[in-house]
């Protein structure tokens, strides 16, 4: 029958103490040494860049329309203002819509 004679007598401790010993001695490198990571990038496509010019036009633009609304309020008091109910709705589900996009 053949023994196995272990040589090294050192304790489990023991081995666990000079490993972490071994361990901290590694030094962690500095930013120096460190690699620098790519940093990220972005690229708007043509259309990406559109709709924001859309977008930022929209902001711009004036909540109310003066002329727009003087003429309505004449058309009123004239009693020429008509408008239909198909219009009424068509414009209150686009405006909806829209409020749901932005």
């Amino acid at each position: 029958m053949n023994r196995l004679r272990i040589e090294d007598k050192k304790l489990p401790q023991e081995v666990y103490t000079s490993q972490a010993q071994k361990a901290s001695a590694v030094q962690a490198p500095t930013n120096e040494q460190q690699p620098q990571a790519p940093k990220d990038t972005v690229q708007l496509s043509g259309r990406s860049k559109e709709v924001q010019k859309v977008r930022e036009a929209a902001h711009e633009a004036p909540e109310v329309r003066e002329s727009r609304v003087a003429e309505l309020k004449s058309a009123i008091q004239a009693g020429t203002y008509n408008v239909r109910g198909e219009q009424v709705a068509s414009k209150m589900l686009a405006d909806n819509l829209v409020n749901k996009l932005f």
